[in-house]
């Protein structure tokens, strides 16, 4: 492919990723996760461990903004997020301070490192892979992929994590692939990223670990295991200094074995269907695989009927067989067979027909890519192949034995190994590649499916939008704009001096008896909180939060003696 034509197909996956997550990035509140992450970018720790000031009856906005020291900082990450993501929450500082506190603006760091990755995902399959087609159909398939514009939408630390846990991989590979040894400079790259992506997130060091099992396998070059040993000096020296004794991580360890133990204590007095029993572990885990690869993504929770997979199994192990024939003895009796099984079994699912073929389509393209693995074209391709699976599948395998180890399914969610899709998507580009030399049915099955799956993602794309996908935004009511914003701007305007802001005390009970942190705590700060993130930190307005009121908002106004309803969060309904 010549460079002018790559580039302009380049830019124009890139142009549609940056439109596909800009549309309606500011348009819904953030939500609590995003408001805690706002918090402790400005060393604020949720409910205000430390901000005496306003525990008192009354504050001031200037109380709220006084000037922090590290030592807040290190406070509100290590209360408020388990002394995790430090990294994110430096480069988020100073993003806020240059582009202020807009839901549009504060979500578009998140958009930045979205469209990176897309970018990184061709460059990286283009190098490791040479080839220009297959990079160019990885990059698409990542700027239309729901996850990554779903977390694109958060200003949380999630993207970022996806970005440099590729770089640290293409870094990694750039290493232990070169036929001619790397300068030293490379390693210490490959330290600086490790160090760098262990404090995006705390489980991204699993990637790590996957490199260590490569290079167990496939690296016999004792210059390299010495160069990648001393360059994990950089992350592990950071670990330990972060969780040394009055940093930010100083709790990290006690508090995530709390959770385990507090987790445990929900599923077992009030979720038994969070028991990590076997079929609560399977509920949960099968669309979490499923939704790794677009060509089955959604068929998880779609696919359901004893008939229907009866059918399904039948009609898959024979096209499976009817293409083996075809391809070793060029045998075309199974292939009519397959073909009249797989159009009449469209006619006899019960439901969700084209969700079956897609599934058939599937192990189709399973078969291929194994069926590629073993022949000598693939020779070169082989270690990064199973490098690929690794990456894929251990992430979740990981949650799955921690899963096992705490007794409950709270930890297996899509986003704790988002790191795997940029593989598991190459590992698909890769069969529908190899699926060319398939017969001209057996193309067409993939098609179809092909198809009908970009409807299914379109769906999830418009539900994403719409703000109601219980996987991707957690829920099936839109938020409204962020109240709180709504809530300042109207106090801005009202206010006079001698008013008093009253804000509600809300009800801190989130696990009820088996929080011993939160249990019987009834008077909450967090809205105060959440309203004086937007007001102008030189403002002196009198607040004060009245433990008797539950939701409602009021101004207190000294010219006419009476209270003012700004808001009204009716209980959970508005604080997302």
């Amino acid at each position: 492919m010549s460079r002018p034509l790559l580039i302009v197909l380049l830019s124009g996956i890139l142009v549609l990723a940056l439109g596909l997550r800009l549309y309606t990035l500011g348009d819904y509140s953030l939500f609590f996760d995003e408001k805690s992450t706002l918090l402790v970018s400005q060393g604020v720790a949720l409910e205000g461990a430390n901000q005496p000031e306003l525990h008192q009856k009354y504050f001031t906005p200037q109380d709220f903004w006084r000037p922090k020291r590290m030592a807040d900082y290190y406070e509100a990450i290590n209360r408020s997020d388990i002394g995790n993501s430090p990294a994110y929450y430096v480069l988020f500082h100073g993003w806020v301070a240059l582009f202020g506190l807009s839901d549009f603006s504060l979500r578009f760091l998140s958009v930045i490192f979205s469209v990176l990755t897309v970018a990184l995902s061709f460059r990286f399959t283009k190098k490791h892979l040479k080839s220009d087609k297959l990079a160019l159909s990885v990059a698409l398939v990542i700027a239309l992929e729901p996850f990554f514009i779903a977390y694109s939408h958060q200003a949380r630390n999630y993207s970022m994590t996806f970005f440099f846990t590729l770089l640290l991989t293409d870094v990694f590979l750039d290493i232990v692939r070169s036929p001619t040894p790397v300068h030293w400079t490379k390693f210490l790259w490959y330290g600086l990223l490790a160090w760098l992506v262990w404090f995006c997130h705390l489980l991204a060091i699993i990637v790590v670990a996957i490199h260590g099992i490569y290079v167990l396998l496939y690296v016999r070059n004792i210059r390299t295991w010495i160069g990648l040993g001393l360059s994990l000096l950089l992350p592990i020296a950071g670990m330990i200094w972060w969780m040394s004794p009055g940093k930010g991580g100083e709790y990290t360890l006690h508090t995530l074995k709390y959770q385990g133990e507090l987790y445990k204590k929900v599923a077992d007095t009030q979720s038994p269907e969070m028991l990590a029993t076997p079929q609560n572990v399977w509920v949960k885990l099968s669309p979490v695989l499923a939704d790794q690869f677009w060509i089955t993504n959604g068929l998880a929770n779609r696919l359901a009927g004893k008939t229907n997979f009866i059918i399904w199994t039948l009609t898959t192990l024979l096209s499976i067989f009817a293409l083996w024939q075809y391809q070793l003895y060029q045998r075309f009796k199974w292939s009519i067979l397959a073909i009249m099984a797989t159009i009449l079994s469209l006619f006899f699912y019960k439901s969700q027909p084209w969700g079956f073929l897609a599934l058939q389509s599937a192990c189709i393209l399973l078969g291929v890519l194994i069926y590629y693995s073993t022949r000598k074209k693939a020779a070169s391709e082989r270690s990064l192949l199973l490098f690929f699976a690794l990456l894929t599948f251990v992430p979740t395998a990981f949650l799955l034995v921690m899963t096992l180890k705490n007794g409950h399914t709270f930890g297996i969610t899509q986003r704790y190994g988002g790191f795997s899709f940029p593989y598991a998507i190459i590992l698909i580009a890769i069969a529908i590649r190899e699926s060319v030399k398939l017969p001209f049915w057996g193309k067409l099955i993939i098609l179809a499916a092909c198809i009908s799956q970009f409807g299914a993602i379109a769906k999830m794309l418009n539900e994403i939008y719409e703000d109601r996908s219980p996987k991707y935004t957690y829920r099936s009511e839109a938020r409204i704009s962020n109240p709180y914003i709504k809530a300042a701007e109207t106090l801005k305007k009202l206010y006079m001096p001698g008013d008093t802001i009253l804000y509600p005390s809300g009800v801190k009970d989130v696990f009820g008896a088996a929080d011993k942190y939160t249990y019987g705590i009834k008077v909450s700060i967090m809205d105060a909180q959440f309203i004086n993130v937007y007001l102008p930190k030189d403002a002196t307005y009198w607040q004060r939060v009245d433990p008797a009121e539950a939701d409602k908002l009021y101004l207190w106004q000294k010219s006419t003696g009476k209270k003012r309803l700004i808001f009204d969060f009716e209980g959970p309904k508005y604080r997302y």
